[in-house]
């Protein structure tokens, strides 16, 4: 570097700025930065580094550049108050040796963490709402497909609706079978009435015969005798209203009473009725339990819901409906229940008409958070007779959502 053979670069190391920042000063003062020679690269003179030190430090000091040049004229005998007009080949000169500017950078904005949370949730409920809506678009489909196949075929009878050909159709689109099984399940019930009618008739009977005589004998109570077994005329042949007159005629002391079809029912009987056997009737779980939230326990002991955080809360409720929703006849599951001697409850949950039946059975019983929740812990997990850890849980909810 000698005199007069100073460049851009030259410049800005002399001041300690880069080559832009003293391209930017010849363009801001034309006229004041001495030039040596305008070939390639543009070359000044050594009064150019003077004059643009002092550009620099008086930039420093917050001038403007009105106020550097009047200070520049001042100092320097070949610099003028005003700025000249700039000539074409000068803004040339300098859009040429000017560094490429810099794309513009996007502004990077932040959204707010709540903001985000909401729209993630909202997909995931916009994903499971589908779901939701496949499954029941192929149950309407199956409901569908069974109103085709009972609708019947428009026949040749004269009464639309009907066909000439007996035991087809009835009236108002029903099937004769449906018919046919109706008059059957009622005509069984009264030959059962009957039947039972005369077992009870039979035995009143034999039993006020044989009271005078063992009263003659000995003061002890009557033996029972054996009631006679039906006949061939009693259990079968006749119509439904035979049987069900003979039963009434036959039991008039001691006999149950069997309610007659047609919504008549036999005379009562002065004799009560004995004590049937007592059953213990099923007992179901707590409504507050289907409720709460079906979590399982991880090794850790941390508390985690069996639907996973995409579904949020998820109970035993939601459980069963989700099953009714995935699965038609014969596959659909039916929830048996039955409690524990510790609290607990044995839910079993099968599948009584599959080709296949894959049944689960998940124990569980009430508990407490860390944090004062109040949650359905799953503790045992029983697939098909094998079990497994309750987080086995997560794969078969996957299997049933598809």
């Amino acid at each position: 570097m000698t005199e007069g053979n100073l460049t851009h670069r030259d410049l800005a190391r002399l001041l300690g700025v880069s080559e832009t920042t003293v391209k930017s000063y010849r363009r801001k003062f034309p006229d004041c930065i001495p030039v040596a020679s305008q070939g390639k690269p543009i070359r000044f003179t050594a009064e150019a580094a003077a004059v643009s030190l002092r550009i620099r430090d008086l930039f420093e000091m917050g001038m403007s550049v009105e106020e550097v040049r009047a200070r520049l004229a001042a100092e320097f005998a070949w610099i003028t108050p005003e700025a000249p007009a700039r000539d074409a080949r000068d803004d040339r000169d300098d859009a040429e040796s000017a560094e490429p500017a810099a794309p513009p950078q996007p502004a990077r904005v932040e959204l707010p963490q709540d903001f985000t949370l909401a729209v993630s949730n909202l997909a995931k409920s916009m994903v499971g709402l589908t779901q939701q809506q496949n499954a029941i678009l192929k149950r309407v489909q199956h409901i569908e497909t069974l109103i085709a196949a009972l609708s019947p075929a428009s026949g040749d009878g004269d009464v639309p609706g009907t066909t000439g050909t007996p035991g087809t159709t009835t009236l108002q689109g029903r099937p004769a079978w449906l018919d046919e099984a109706q008059a059957l399940a009622a005509r069984f019930e009264a030959l059962l009435g009957a039947v039972t009618g005369s077992e009870g008739g039979d035995t009143g009977h034999a039993a006020s015969v044989a009271a005078p005589r063992a009263a003659s004998a000995a003061p002890a109570s009557p033996a029972p005798t054996t009631p006679e077994p039906p006949t061939a005329a009693t259990s079968g042949g006749d119509t439904a209203s035979s049987d069900a007159e003979a039963a009434a005629t036959s039991a008039p002391s001691g006999g149950r009473v069997v309610p007659f079809p047609g919504g008549m029912a036999a005379p009562p009987s002065s004799v009560p009725d004995a004590p049937e056997a007592a059953f213990p009737a099923p007992q179901d779980p707590p409504r507050h339990l289907l409720a709460l939230p079906l979590v399982v326990q991880s090794p850790q002991g941390e508390f985690l819901g069996v639907a996973g955080r995409a579904r949020g809360r998820f109970c035993i409720n939601d459980l069963k409906a989700m099953l009714a929703f995935a699965f038609q006849p014969p596959d659909h599951y039916v929830l048996r229940s039955e409690p524990t001697e510790e609290g607990g409850w044995w839910l079993t949950l099968e599948q009584p008409q599959a080709e296949a039946p894959y049944d689960v059975v998940l124990l569980v019983d009430e508990s407490v958070t860390p944090r004062g929740n109040q949650v359905a812990v799953v503790r045992r997990y029983v697939a098909n007779g094998v079990e497994s850890h309750p987080t086995e849980i997560y794969g078969f909810l996957r299997a049933v959502q598809g």
